[in-house]
């Protein structure tokens, strides 16, 4: 009863194959739904919002679940009009490899990209670790090579606080 399968010159029943998709769900969940959406006045009337709001919400799920089964009960009927399905198991395994043979692609192409910022970062820096390092250091006559010359220090005069006398 709760699986079924009903095997037809090689092929599985796609409706028969989960009990779920049993087609008295479906009067089942619009009974449910109108129960639910009955229970909101019940629960209402006592100034119980969060129980009618309760009853509110399940009514409309069962309405939604009931309206879902039903579209797909009527798509399996008439085959699934419209939709493309492959034959046999060598085309969907023809599209699978077609598909990771493109993201392969796609995936060298991201790794590639990451090679190359991660280059241009290291150049990035090491001109920093340069800079840092000439700006560290004491000043250079940059056309000869040397250090220059040092400056005497200049003496610092001290200004004397307002309070004292010069």
């Amino acid at each position: 009863m709760w699986v079924t399968k009903q095997i037809t010159a090689g092929s599985i029943n796609r409706e028969a194959l989960v009990w779920f998709k049993h087609r008295g769900w479906i009067p089942i969940s619009w009974l449910l739904s109108l129960a639910n959406v009955g229970a909101v006045w019940f629960a209402a009337q006592p100034a119980e919002p969060w129980h009618a709001t309760a009853h509110a919400v399940l009514g409309v799920l069962f309405g939604l679940g009931a309206q879902r089964l039903s579209a797909r009960r009527q798509a399996l009927k008439t085959g699934g009009a419209g939709a493309d399905r492959p034959a046999d198991v060598a085309t969907i395994r023809a599209e699978v490899a077609e598909l990771r043979e493109g993201q392969y692609e796609t995936m060298k192409r991201v790794e590639q990209g990451v090679e190359a910022i991660a280059i241009e970062l290291e150049r990035v820096g090491e001109g920093q670790r340069f800079l840092t390092k000439v700006l560290g250091e004491p000043h250079r006559d940059l056309e000869s090579g040397s250090r220059a010359p040092q400056a005497e220090p200049r003496p610092v005069l001290r200004r004397p606080p307002p309070d004292e006398e010069v």
